[in-house]
């Protein structure tokens, strides 16, 4: 849908400049008593068109290249937060602390987490205990992963006997990658708002009602109508250009 819908925007744009060229060809013939439509009130709307088109590209390239640079940057914690997970296993920390960080490593590692419930039952037989598992997986969105490598720096930093010799896994390393986390995602998160608000600047000067480029286009076309009548090439030269009214958010 998200495809289907740049295009067909683009494709608005891209027969707006079609259109105003069709309306130039008509010379001092086209002279519509609604200012609104007139060529160079159309010709001025048509250019900040063009100048909030390129600033929303321009966003959308900012956008996307810090969203890239964001998900490189949490693959390197994956691979560096699994061999933590080795290291506490293959440390002298207790058994009791080591399951409470690795509980917290699988939920970052989106992996599923098993959860026991013992349940006294009477039988005829007598009482006996009855363990149950459930499997409980952890919101793996962005936010979320954030703070659950936070959580695990705080767990590493309290136990005294989680000293690695590789620099990679030690605490202050990992607090490094988290902060580099944490950094990207906050430049993603401002590019994303920049790109929104590109979008919604443009979607105002194209689609908003009465206003909007498009509708002042379609009255265009139907002055041109006017002009010429139905049948006539001008007027089917401008229905060729189709347009398609929607706001993209």
């Amino acid at each position: 849908m998200a495809s289907t819908t740049t295009t067909t925007h683009k494709t608005n744009v891209t027969n707006l400049d079609k259109f105003l060229i069709e309306l130039t060809a008509y010379g001092a013939y086209y002279n519509p008593s609604k200012a609104s439509i007139r060529l160079d009130a159309l010709t001025i709307l048509f250019n900040n068109v063009k100048a909030a088109n390129t600033v929303e590209t321009d966003a959308y390239l900012l956008y996307n290249n810090a969203k890239n640079a964001r998900a490189d940057s949490y693959a390197v914690s994956t691979d560096i937060i699994t061999r933590v997970a080795n290291a506490v296993r293959s440390s002298d920390i207790s058994d009791k602390v080591a399951e409470n960080v690795l509980v917290t490593i699988r939920k970052f590692l989106g992996r599923s987490t098993t959860v026991k419930q013992e349940t006294s039952v009477t039988t005829t037989e007598g009482t006996k205990t009855v363990v149950t598992k459930s499997y409980n997986s952890s919101k793996q969105d962005i936010d979320s992963k954030l703070t659950y490598l936070e959580t695990i720096i705080k767990q590493l930093a309290t136990i005294p006997s989680y000293t690695p010799n590789e620099a990679n896994l030690k605490v202050d390393y990992i607090t490094t990658i988290y902060n580099d986390m944490r950094e990207k995602r906050t430049i993603e998160e401002t590019a994303k708002t920049a790109h929104n608000n590109a979008i919604i600047a443009t979607d105002k000067l194209m689609y908003s009602d009465d206003t909007g480029i498009i509708d002042l286009f379609t009255n265009a076309k139907t002055y041109v109508k006017s002009l010429y009548g139905a049948s006539s090439p001008q007027y089917k030269a401008l229905t060729h250009l189709k347009f398609k009214k929607y706001v993209r958010r």
